[in-house]
């Protein structure tokens, strides 16, 4: 919502009632301000938590299970027999 009182060439003062009027229009554009802001704040708020609780919790559990994975292919790998044999041309 754009200022209402804005400077213009008016051919006559305004009265009272007139001047009451602008800041009851200014009074609610800076509720309107207020309000989309706590908007702007809320939302601003939820990524963070979405990040923290969601994005966050997600790439921990990924490394989690890749370093898993590793101990796992790790111990495979020693327990495995490697045998070595030789190939004999006939």
């Amino acid at each position: 919502m754009a200022d209402i009182k804005v400077q213009q060439n008016w051919l006559v003062s305004p009265n009272k009632d007139i001047e009451k009027m602008w800041y009851d229009v200014q009074i609610q554009e800076k509720k309107s301000a207020i309000a989309a802001g706590k908007r702007s704040l809320d939302e601003l708020k939820q990524k963070i938590e979405d990040i923290q609780k969601g994005q966050v919790v997600g790439v921990k559990a990924r490394v989690l299970m890749l370093e898993r994975e590793v101990s796992f292919l790790e111990q495979k790998k020693q327990n495995e027999k490697i045998i070595d044999a030789e190939i004999k041309e006939k």
